[in-house]
């Protein structure tokens, strides 16, 4: 049976529209076409991986910025200390280099979510010339509701296009791509 996504979710982000998967493909077909060499069934699941991680990616994070009125990067900072264990906290070079941004990007996102009291900076308990950021209870609540918002017509759009069987083989599949590509460095 269909799960009912949410079409806001569905014309959230551009990646993943059905023009851009035929763009996708028009782009694998041309490839073939143009350059054999480089056209190989993993390059090209590497790129419909791609575009559908981003794809997904971008609809989750448009999402949470409607919904939640957060802006860009205020959502994965929220996601990124809500998976650190209790009290959520990280220093702000870890963060910088967990989220792949400048300290000047993080200290706009730091600024937008001290002022709304999802975050606050605390001493950090092993090195006095530091200070943590962490959630506050308002922050924490903002990041699983948040979470919970994306993660249903994420999960029902995978569980739309593929079947149980055929999502746990793609799970066990990726798992296992993933340990060599992390186990090599």
């Amino acid at each position: 049976m269909k799960t009912q996504i949410d079409s806001q979710f569905l014309d959230a982000a551009p990646v993943a529209t059905a023009q851009n998967r035929r763009d996708t493909e028009a782009l694998l077909h041309e490839r073939r076409d143009t350059w054999p060499e480089a056209a190989s069934t993993p390059s090209d699941a590497l790129l419909r991986l791609v575009r559908l991680a981003e794809g997904l990616q971008s609809r989750v994070r448009a999402q949470a910025r409607a919904r939640f009125d957060l802006a860009a990067g205020d959502y994965d900072l929220l996601i990124r200390l809500r998976s650190e264990p209790a009290p959520h906290a990280m220093t702000p070079t870890a963060l910088c280099r967990s989220l792949n941004i400048t300290p000047g990007g993080l200290t706009k996102i730091m600024h937008r979510l001290k002022a709304r009291g999802l975050i606050e900076r605390a001493p950090s308990p092993t090195d006095g010339r530091s200070a943590l950021t962490r959630l506050t209870e308002a922050g924490l609540e903002m990041a699983e509701a948040a979470l919970a918002s994306a993660q249903a017509p994420v999960e029902a759009l995978l569980s739309d296009s593929l079947g149980g069987s055929e999502l746990d083989q793609l799970d066990a599949l990726l798992r296992k791509a993933l340990l060599t590509v992390e186990s090599a460095g």
